[in-house]
This record gives C-alpha cells, sequence and structure tokens, in this order.
C-alpha cells in the first residue's frame, strides 16, 4: 500500500471541493426528482432499500448501516410509518425495541423510485465512456471501504 500524501497529491486542487459539491448536487437532484415523483426524499429510498434486503431490522442497525445517527433515521422511519411503506412493531422480549419491516406498498414504492432515479440520473453516465465509468466504480468502492473502516477504527 502506497503512503498517500493528500497535500502533495492535491497541493492547489479543489478536489475535496468537488468531491464534496459532487455530491451534495448529486442528492440535491435525486430528492428533488423523488420528492415530485413519488414524494419520498433520497435518505428514505435508501431506509426502504436496506429493510427490503432485512427482515425485523432494528432502528440501530439501519443507522450504523448508514453511518447516521438514531435520531436522523427515526426521522425518515416515522416518516415512512405514517405513509404506509413500512411497519413498526415493538420487540415482545424488550419493549425498549422495534423491528422494522416493509410493507408491499414500501417495496412497490421503491422499485418504482429506483427506476425514476435511474432514468432521471442517465445524464452522468454519459460524461464517461465504459472503462472510464468501471474504473470510476471500483475507485469509488476502494475509498468507500477506506473511509468506512477508517470510521470503525
Amino acid at each position: 500500500m502506497s503512503k498517500f500524501d493528500f497535500q502533495k497529491r492535491f497541493p492547489d486542487s479543489p478536489f475535496a471541493y468537488r468531491l464534496h459539491n459532487f455530491v451534495f448536487l448529486f442528492d440535491k437532484i435525486a430528492d428533488d426528482v423523488l420528492q415530485r415523483e413519488h414524494d419520498i426524499t433520497l435518505s428514505q429510498l435508501v431506509v426502504l432499500k436496506i429493510l427490503t434486503h432485512k427482515k425485523d431490522c432494528k432502528q440501530k442497525n439501519i443507522a450504523e448501516n448508514l453511518h447516521m445517527t438514531e435520531g436522523a433515521i427515526s426521522r425518515q422511519i416515522e416518516r415512512l410509518r405514517e405513509r404506509g411503506l413500512i411497519t413498526r412493531t415493538t420487540n415482545k422480549n424488550n419493549r425498549r425495541e422495534h423491528e422494522i419491516n416493509c410493507t408491499e406498498e414500501g417495496m412497490s414504492v421503491r422499485e418504482d423510485a429506483m427506476k425514476t432515479l435511474s432514468k432521471e440520473m442517465a445524464f452522468i453516465g454519459k460524461a464517461l465512456n465504459d472503462n472510464e465509468m468501471e474504473h470510476f466504480e471500483n475507485a469509488i468502492e476502494k475509498l468507500h471501504a477506506c473511509v468506512v473502516n477508517y470510521t470503525n477504527s
């Protein structure tokens, strides 16, 4: 593994700003289209995505998976519950714990929202050729794993 010196590699580069700005704008575009078309936010869509793959999920597990606070997740869960997209039941063995599941309606909204998002964000894929996109995806995966490992240590 090579030693990475951020300052030497990017002495005058706006790398961090551009990365932050890209993510901010991506999230904004996604939120706008999801709210307009499906009345959900990107954060809520990510929660639905997790719940379609995990049954009887705990709020704490969702928060840990998304690297968010339980308070932030609690607000998203409550909004999704109010719309009937998820259920939240009290754990019979531990009354302070809730089991959260996606409803059929929630699964349907998630599927439709993912299709809408994919269609709306297709313009990004046009900026890179197939080889560049593959390298970009690999680099993002590596950087994500690195940052997750750093935050977990």
